[in-house]
């Protein structure tokens, strides 16, 4: 079953060019003073009123009466600015969502023949499984009618598909990009990527029928966009912080040339999220919720318009996220994964504990199981309590995202950074601060010690931690003692020395915990020989055994 909608004629023949050529300019002159002088709502309806005014005295005759003509022109100037912007089809289809404290979000209800929306009188949404919020959602106005306390207003995503699909040239560079990658997968992956279809993933990226690429269109149109969430305070940035938060939600369209796509009339603003405190956890789900919607019916049913630029008899069009783009707080709360600061500190593998931070063994990284992910955030969502919810984020780290409703949604390959964050305030500024030390601080700052030589350890990864009923502190420790094997020694001009240094590595190991002790020893196979029962002190002197026979590195200073 197609999705199908109709009402798109008015795109591409506005009603101002139905209108008299006087009509049009005095209507386009309201127009300009509302949209680029900035004039107010009430300044434009008192523009208009004066025009209309002002053509009416000059169109009477000397016994004070209009001629037909004059009054049919005047009837079609518009009295509101208003209506005289719906008139060039300025505005845009949105919906007036009612927005509780909670966050939760209920969609207008209309009854037939009125335009006055309608909202549950109290919230019904579980902030906790075992908790309904039941707050009141409206308030009374002075005139008698209940109206949101708070409402979050949703532009129609189809809406701003039908505005791009009615400039011919647009819907052109639009239909290209799918085109021209299907006609090369046959030919080598270029050598830089230029643009997103030159990328990996949508090469491979399978859309809605079984065995077939998105890109391989026929005669659909298959776009591919970007979606974008950040937070920003609008009173501006101070010293004191953000004191105040409110959020957007856009998207870019990548099928549109880089020179075009992020041109303002291309891009698509789902959403405000309103004020003060930004959405905490889950709750930013409430907001994305209409546009997911819009989203997954777009790629199950696909969306029919009735005619478009290069197809006045109509076509269906499929739309997808490509890629998630925010900064990396935003990215994580978008995705509902656990902060980068936590355990679970990538996205997109399978490195846990913070003591794996500066890892650098690559080949080691394997990408993180989207359906094993799915799983596991559905458990979160469908967990009877809270304390279940808690207790399955900390095995996890995860919790249910309206992302998850996407059948292709893949956090691993998907979830993006932007470079502005990424490179130029996360590596670059790590590596000039960090590595090279090119900082205000005092030379005089102790350094860590580096290590002697390079051994491939064997990783302790959370299942693995899991199934020996080891602690997170234990876990922890291993890459620890990891650091202490490889540490570099003074120079050490006798066996006396090499005593004294090998002894202060015993002394290292016995502060660290037995369970983790005992792990080394085992992945390095040194454990100690079977005694009635072996104790922390045997494995240290197991682990220094091991160091001291076969790789110590004297460094003189």
């Amino acid at each position: 079953m197609t999705l199908m909608i109709s009402d798109l004629d008015d795109r591409h023949c506005p009603s101002v060019e139905r209108m008299a050529i006087i009509a049009q300019v005095a209507t386009l002159l309201g127009v300009v003073c509302s949209v680029i002088i900035g004039v107010s709502q009430r300044g434009g309806d008192f523009i208009m009123g004066t025009l209309s005014l002002l053509l009416y005295i000059s169109f009477q005759c000397s016994d004070g009466t209009l001629s037909l003509s004059h009054k049919n022109m005047l009837k079609q100037i518009p009295s509101t600015i208003e209506s005289a912007l719906s008139r060039f089809n300025l505005t845009s289809k949105t919906v007036p969502y009612a927005v509780c404290n909670c966050h939760c979000t209920y969609r207008p209800i209309y009854t037939p023949g009125s335009s006055t929306p309608s909202y549950p009188a109290y919230c019904t949404n579980h902030p906790t499984p075992e908790k309904e919020c039941k707050e009141a959602l409206l308030n009374a106005s002075p005139n008698g009618e209940r109206r949101p306390k708070k409402t979050y207003t949703y532009h129609d995503f189809n809406d701003y598909l039908t505005n791009l699909l009615a400039r011919r040239d647009i819907e052109t560079l639009m239909d290209r990009p799918c085109d021209d990658l299907v006609e090369s997968l046959s030919s080598p992956p270029p050598r830089f990527i230029k643009n997103p279809f030159d990328a990996q993933f949508l090469h491979t990226f399978n859309g809605p029928e079984p065995g077939k690429l998105f890109v391989d269109r026929g005669d659909e149109g298959r776009y591919a966009f970007a979606l974008h969430v950040d937070f920003f305070n609008p009173e501006g940035m101070t010293q004191r912080g953000a004191s105040t938060s409110s959020g957007i939600i856009s998207m870019a369209c990548l099928n549109l040339p880089l020179d075009v796509r992020y041109k303002p009339e291309n891009m698509y603003l789902a959403g405000i999220i309103p004020g003060p405190k930004q959405p905490s956890l889950e709750n930013l789900n409430h907001y994305i919720r209409p546009l997911i919607t819009d989203l997954v019916a777009s790629w199950e049913r696909g969306v029919r318009y009735s005619t478009t630029a290069n197809h006045p008899n109509g076509r269906v069009t499929r739309s997808a996220v490509a890629l998630v783009v925010c900064d990396l707080p935003a990215a994580r709360h978008l995705s509902a994964l656990a902060g980068a600061s936590s355990h679970f500190f990538c996205s997109a593998c399978n490195c846990y504990h913070k003591s794996n931070y500066g890892r650098v063994d690559f080949e080691h990284w394997v990408l993180r199981d989207k359906d094993k992910l799915r799983c596991q955030a559905e458990q979160w969502r469908d967990a009877p309590t809270s304390a279940e919810r808690e207790k399955l984020f900390k095995q996890y780290g995860i919790r249910y995202s309206e992302l998850w409703r996407l059948p292709y949604w893949d956090p691993a390959r998907q979830l993006m950074i932007d470079s502005m964050h990424c490179l130029l305030e996360g590596l670059v500024q790590h590596h000039m601060r960090n590595i090279l030390g090119l900082t205000t601080e005092t030379i005089s700052t102790t350094r860590s010690t580096s290590s002697a030589f390079h051994y491939d350890f064997e990783p302790l990864d959370p299942e693995r931690a899991a199934s020996l009923s080891m602690t997170t502190k234990e876990a922890g420790q291993v890459s620890a003692i990891h650091t202490l094997l490889v540490a570099q020694v003074q120079c050490a001009e006798n066996a006396d020395q090499v005593a004294e240094s090998l002894g202060k590595l015993q002394s290292s190991l016995l502060h660290k915990n037995m369970a983790s002790l005992r792990y080394v020893c085992q992945s390095l196979c040194c454990v100690p020989e079977k005694r009635t029962r072996l104790y922390k002190i045997d494995y240290a002197k197991a682990l220094v055994q091991w160091v001291g026979n076969r790789f110590i590195h004297v460094y003189c200073h």
